[in-house]
């Protein structure tokens, strides 16, 4: 709740969150948690496979990245590492962390792992390409990126993407399809990859406005020469009504949960 309040309120709340947690924790645990998040000693991975709709084999991997206890998800790690104003380094050893688990058990297919547009932007790109090809046996690796961080004008990082891209990297843009997805990002950045919102695809199976929606995005992702992932398939009811809309790969709990 604290982490939230700082996101609303700027930098002045962001001092009280500080602050707070100390209080919690104790300087001295909070300066641990910090080490750890730096060092990447705080930070493992799980992963869980896209799937190919049409004959159940998993086509890439996903790597996601997991914090210390009580920071365990993405989401909680980002915001904790926002608030100490130490982002893009731990964003940085969480995609390590993803790449050095893809080469720990050796998998089929290519390699997903996700970066925030920032750490894009504020990185050499040549750095984030030999972080990357570090997977076992070379594998193709796609960096899936949520179009909700972009921050500002997405053109802003397609010099970045475009040399990722010769670099050997596809473009995954991901969340598509539900709330406030910008038109602006899909046409400037020209993902690879487009990966649904679960929120759309979730239930999908059960809720003919949703297969509508997700028909239409479909569609749309055709125009533009990408591939489209429904994401958070949450069982077969999902699958039949994602693979009968004519959509190739999914991804979610029907599968089983990341691990």
């Amino acid at each position: 709740l604290a982490l939230q309040r700082a996101k609303s309120t700027g930098k002045a709340q962001a001092q009280w969150v500080a602050t707070g947690l100390e209080a919690t924790l104790g300087v001295a645990n909070m300066e641990s948690l910090r080490n750890c998040l730096l060092d990447g000693s705080g930070v493992w991975a799980v992963s869980q496979q896209v799937m190919d709709l049409r004959d159940g084999r998993p086509i890439a991997t996903e790597f996601l990245a997991r914090g210390p206890r009580g920071f365990e998800m993405p989401d909680q790690i980002l915001a904790l590492a926002r608030e100490m104003n130490i982002l893009t380094e731990v964003d940085r050893q969480c995609l390590r962390r993803c790449i050095e688990r893809s080469y720990a058990i050796g998998i089929d297919g290519a390699v997903h792992v996700n970066v925030l547009p920032s750490t894009i932007a504020a990185s050499d790109p040549r750095d984030l390409i030999d972080i990357c090809r570090k997977t076992a046996a070379g594998r193709p690796v796609v960096l899936e990126m949520s179009h909700h961080w972009i921050p500002g004008d997405a053109h802003e990082l397609v010099d970045r993407v475009n040399t990722l891209r010769e670099g050997g990297l596809s473009i995954s843009l991901d969340h598509v399809g539900y709330g406030r997805t910008s038109l602006e990002a899909l046409l400037a950045l020209s993902p690879d990859i487009i990966k649904t919102d679960r929120r759309l695809t979730g239930g999908v199976g059960r809720d003919p406005r949703k297969a509508q929606m997700l028909r239409r995005l479909a569609d749309m992702v055709s125009a533009l020469g990408a591939t489209l992932v429904a994401l958070g398939l949450e069982n077969d009811d999902d699958v039949d009504v994602v693979r009968n809309l004519g959509i190739d790969f999914g991804q979610g709990l029907a599968w089983g949960e990341a691990a």
